[in-house]
């Protein structure tokens, strides 16, 4: 066995973190927030959703600062 010890990734380290910290926000499981994205992908528009993710995960890091 080598020394090295691995830690798995927290979802705070998957693509900026938006549902996490959405979800920590307003006291709901992040998988909720998923799969609110997933049905908006699909039933809405990818363009908007993602442009809607964006400005989520900019407006977080501007409101740590």
């Amino acid at each position: 066995m080598d020394n090295m010890t691995s830690t798995p990734a927290t979802p705070r380290e998957n693509l900026f973190g938006v549902c996490a910290e959405i979800g920590e926000t307003i006291g709901v499981n992040p998988l909720w927030i998923r799969l609110g994205f997933l049905v908006s992908i699909m039933a809405v528009s990818l363009k908007l959703t993602l442009v809607a993710y964006c400005v989520a995960a900019v407006a977080f890091k501007l409101a740590k600062r």
